[in-house]
């Protein structure tokens, strides 16, 4: 947890996720389904306390959260299929907030803030 604090706070200093993501590309997560797991739990972590800007820098590392599910996926035993669907759910999770820039990664939003993002139309 105190790892995925100070990315969190250097996602806040930086005001980005570029430093994190080029860490990813050096050292890639899909060693060990273990540690593949831990990588997407620290990388939901971070998508929810994260800067905004965390979730717009994933767009662009979309393919490879899917190829690392797919990787996985054929494991039976451990976390491979564990590791498929949570990486399912973060590149969902991305492209809703690439189709809905407005909502924050916490994805909490107090009743105001919800009535303006649907610009007080109960049909939004």
């Amino acid at each position: 947890m105190k790892h995925v604090r100070n990315l969190i706070i250097g996602s806040f200093t930086d005001k980005n996720s570029v430093l994190f993501w080029r860490n990813v590309e050096l050292a890639p997560p899909i060693n060990t389904d273990v540690t593949a797991w831990k990588f997407c739990h620290a990388l939901h972590i971070i998508f929810r306390d994260g800067h905004p800007n965390v979730l717009r820098d994933a767009q662009s590392h979309v393919n490879k959260l899917k190829d690392m599910g797919q990787h996985f996926s054929h494991l039976a035993h451990g976390y491979g299929r564990l590791i498929r669907r949570y990486c399912e759910l973060l590149v969902t999770k991305i492209t809703f907030h690439q189709r809905n820039p407005r909502i924050p990664g916490p994805l909490a939003l107090t009743p105001e803030e919800l009535e303006a993002l649907a610009e007080n139309d109960a049909n939004n």
